[in-house]
């Protein structure tokens, strides 16, 4: 008989959950509160069924994160069956001016983190794609390969490209090097910085969550976050001063 999630994570923890909620966010698995005896609170990611590798994948990034990078991260307890159980981090989601330099510190220290490739040691997930981390030793390579070409294959698949847009694409591509210059060396990226991976406490970063992480150009992360306005003038000053 199959165990279910909630006494799989009874076993884990070896306490009996008093309370349980659902959480919102979660692209591979349902999130939950659960409070065990004890007044012991932590984070559950359920896997969707049939669907345990993103959701394994996001558990080895976060470790791979608290073990090479001075950045914060929940601690990860179980990561298998279709069951992430994480420390609970609590946030009170207040985006102030300390907080934005705050974290310009803590990003500019994981970008300082470095590798002598581009890609990373195993492929991530963002937004619940599969995000294609092959070692390159140009990013411009890599960036030309594993993202605008891995992501245009995908939309042409599902429709959303037509093959005279993928040869458009394919023509961009072939004359990339020409605007994009290599940076001064890999970095590690967290891959996915909207304000939803970013749990703070009284102005200061507690963690961050969710990521999609690989080698790569800091500059990619940056615009990254201006795209869901992440951050604001206050953090890019601090990270231009901290780099």
């Amino acid at each position: 008989m199959k165990i279910s999630w909630l006494d799989l994570a009874q076993q884990v923890i070896g306490k009996a959950v008093v309370d349980h909620c659902q959480l919102s966010g979660g692209c591979v698995g349902q999130v939950y509160r659960l409070e065990f005896e004890a007044d012991r609170i932590y984070v559950a990611k359920v896997a969707h069924e049939n669907d345990f590798e993103g959701l394994k994948t996001e558990g080895r990034t976060l470790v791979y994160l608290e073990e090479n990078s001075p950045i914060p991260v929940p601690k990860v307890f179980y990561n298998d069956q279709g069951l992430l159980l994480l420390e609970f981090i609590y946030s009170d989601s207040i985006k102030n001016q300390e907080l934005q330099r705050d974290c310009a510190r803590h990003f500019s220290a994981l970008h300082q983190c470095n590798s002598d490739r581009y890609g990373f040691g195993f492929d991530t997930v963002i937004g619940g794609i599969r995000q294609v981390n092959s070692w390159c030793d140009s990013w411009v390579d890599f960036f030309v390969e594993n993202r605008i070409k891995n992501i245009a294959r995908l939309a042409r698949n599902a429709g959303q490209l037509t093959f005279q847009d993928c040869a458009r694409i394919d023509k961009l591509c072939s004359q990339l090097d020409q605007f994009l210059e290599e940076p001064l060396r890999p970095a590690l990226l967290h891959g996915d910085a909207w304000g939803g991976n970013i749990l703070s406490y009284k102005g200061r970063l507690n963690s961050v969550i969710d990521p999609s992480c690989y080698y790569g150009h800091p500059e990619v992360e940056l615009a990254f976050t201006t795209m869901f306005h992440t951050f604001d003038k206050n953090f890019f000053e601090e990270y231009v001063r901290s780099s």
